[in-house]
Protein backbone atom coordinates (compact mmCIF):
# COMPACT_ATOMS: atom_id res chain seq x y z
CA UNK A 1 0.00 0.00 0.00
CA UNK A 2 2.83 2.17 1.30
CA UNK A 3 4.57 1.44 -2.52
CA UNK A 4 1.55 2.61 -4.73
CA UNK A 5 0.93 6.16 -2.73
CA UNK A 6 4.60 6.70 -3.64
CA UNK A 7 3.81 5.52 -7.18
CA UNK A 8 0.67 7.39 -7.93
CA UNK A 9 2.56 10.63 -6.50
CA UNK A 10 5.36 10.17 -8.61
CA UNK A 11 4.54 7.73 -11.42
CA UNK A 12 7.33 8.91 -13.45
CA UNK A 13 10.07 7.95 -11.04
CA UNK A 14 12.25 4.85 -12.72
CA UNK A 15 13.19 3.53 -9.36
CA UNK A 16 9.66 3.11 -8.54
CA UNK A 17 9.30 1.42 -11.72
CA UNK A 18 12.30 -0.71 -11.24
CA UNK A 19 10.75 -1.57 -7.53
CA UNK A 20 7.12 -2.18 -9.05
CA UNK A 21 8.67 -5.19 -11.15
CA UNK A 22 10.07 -7.06 -7.67
CA UNK A 23 6.53 -6.37 -6.16
CA UNK A 24 4.95 -8.07 -9.15
CA UNK A 25 6.85 -10.69 -8.34
CA UNK A 26 6.21 -10.87 -5.00
CA UNK A 27 2.43 -10.74 -5.72
CA UNK A 28 3.21 -13.51 -7.84
CA UNK A 29 4.27 -15.75 -5.07
CA UNK A 30 2.09 -14.77 -2.46
CA UNK A 31 -0.82 -15.21 -4.54
CA UNK A 32 0.11 -18.56 -5.12
CA UNK A 33 0.68 -19.51 -1.62
CA UNK A 34 -2.41 -18.32 -0.87
CA UNK A 35 -4.10 -20.74 -3.32
CA UNK A 36 -2.38 -23.24 -2.16
CA UNK A 37 -4.13 -22.08 1.34
CA UNK A 38 -7.61 -21.83 0.03
CA UNK A 39 -7.17 -25.60 -1.36
CA UNK A 40 -6.23 -26.84 2.33
CA UNK A 41 -8.84 -24.75 3.99
CA UNK A 42 -11.07 -28.50 4.74
CA UNK A 43 -7.39 -29.36 6.82
CA UNK A 44 -7.40 -26.73 8.53
CA UNK A 45 -8.85 -26.70 12.90
CA UNK A 46 -11.16 -23.86 13.87
CA UNK A 47 -7.73 -21.90 14.88
CA UNK A 48 -6.04 -22.15 11.92
CA UNK A 49 -9.15 -20.90 10.37
CA UNK A 50 -9.84 -18.25 12.26
CA UNK A 51 -5.99 -16.78 11.35
CA UNK A 52 -6.24 -17.13 7.72
CA UNK A 53 -9.48 -15.91 6.96
CA UNK A 54 -8.53 -13.01 8.92
CA UNK A 55 -4.96 -12.46 7.32
CA UNK A 56 -6.24 -12.92 4.10
CA UNK A 57 -8.78 -10.48 4.85
CA UNK A 58 -6.18 -8.07 5.84
CA UNK A 59 -4.02 -8.66 2.81
CA UNK A 60 -7.13 -7.76 0.53
CA UNK A 61 -7.75 -4.80 2.28
CA UNK A 62 -4.25 -3.11 1.94
CA UNK A 63 -4.98 -4.33 -1.87
CA UNK A 64 -8.41 -2.49 -1.83
CA UNK A 65 -6.86 0.52 -0.02
CA UNK A 66 -3.69 0.53 -2.84
CA UNK A 67 -5.69 0.44 -5.72
CA UNK A 68 -7.83 3.14 -4.34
Amino acid sequence: AAFMQRYRENPSDLNLLLEMTDWISRTETITDELDKLDASQEEMNAAELQYYLESTAKIYGLIAQAAG
